[in-house]
């Protein structure tokens, strides 16, 4: 296996976690929209980082009067929405391990996933997961809870914030250090059982400061925004994820890259980012493969990204990229 080796761009501290990165854009721009959320109707609504912040803090607050405790693994069964991300940062500021599964896992891998973590509760999205994890779940002894998103779980989980203190929260957030486990990310499972990679807050924090350090012509820009589409359980579109959010650019979510792209932030600087091992994932027919090779051309990866690997990078405008 060949190994390369570059100097950092950004020399690594010790200081900080995610969990206090919205709070962190709330002080900063508050009144800055760092979300665009999709809406029954198609549209997008803003969503500025104080409001994001709120309800990361309501619901990671609900999160400790249900019982999560610092380093507790909790899983997150869903497809790239708003409230993936809002889940993730709120279970992060709760000091939690964030275990993500593909939304299209079968379900003995969804329960090996779960054994394997041990994970303590469960945040799905559909009556489908629910019912999944529901057939497994009688072999999960340490499974105590299971929220399902679009039945109201979130909004029974932050119902009980009112039980937690402001204190309380920011001790709890405040808690973990670059060394602290943030998440168990789980390979695929095609070549057997998914195995889970141990990341801590400093494994995306260093690699995301110097990222933003190395793309500032497409995140340190006016009105910057991008659509991620891929699927969060893979790490690449976490990674997005987080340089977006610690570089405050405007982030929506689709599950699809195909229907709402001419609706994204018309008026912004859009980008997008695709991992080539997620595609398939994130496409379907030939239709979505002519979107993805348009005409207009890929634009120059920056100087130390993947070139011809994993991944390729739009141009700010957003071109499409083959």
């Amino acid at each position: 296996m060949q190994e390369f080796e570059v100097p950092a761009l950004v020399v690594p501290t010790a200081a900080g976690n995610l969990g206090l990165l919205p709070s962190r854009n709330a002080t900063v721009d508050p009144r800055g929209v760092g979300y665009s959320r999709r809406t029954a109707e198609g549209g997008w609504s803003p969503v500025t980082h104080a409001q994001f912040a709120d309800e990361v803090e309501r619901l990671a607050k609900g999160f400790m009067a249900a019982g999560i405790e610092p380093g507790d693994r909790v899983a997150l069964l869903s497809r790239t929405r708003y409230e993936w991300t809002l889940v993730d940062f709120a279970l992060l500021a709760a000091g939690a391990v964030v275990v993500p599964l593909y939304d299209g896992a079968p379900t003995d891998q969804i329960g090996w996933v779960l054994s394997d973590s041990g994970a303590v509760a469960a945040v799905v999205e559909t009556a489908e997961h629910a019912a999944a994890v529901g057939q497994v779940r009688p072999d999960l002894d340490r499974l105590r809870d299971v929220w399902q998103i679009d039945s109201g779980g979130l909004e029974e989980i932050a119902a009980g914030a009112d039980d937690v203190t402001d204190a309380e929260l920011r001790s709890r957030t405040t808690l973990p250090d670059r060394d602290t486990l943030a998440t168990v990310i789980y390979t695929s499972g095609t070549t057997g059982r998914p195995k889970g990679v141990e990341l801590t807050h400093g494994n995306f924090l260093t690699l995301t400061e110097n990222a933003v350090e190395r793309l500032k012509d497409l995140v340190d820009v006016d009105d910057a925004a991008t659509l991620l589409f891929l699927p969060l359980a893979h790490v690449f579109a976490r990674f997005v994820q987080v340089v977006a959010v610690y570089s405050r650019v405007r982030l929506g979510h689709s599950p699809s890259p195909t229907r709402c792209w001419t609706t994204w932030a018309p008026s912004a600087r859009r980008s997008c980012c695709r991992c080539r091992a997620c595609w398939s994932r994130s496409t379907t027919g030939p239709s979505s493969r002519r979107w993805a090779t348009g005409a207009a051309p890929c634009s120059p990866a920056p100087p130390g990204s993947p070139r011809s690997g994993a991944a390729r990078w739009t141009s700010p405008a957003g071109r499409r990229c083959g």
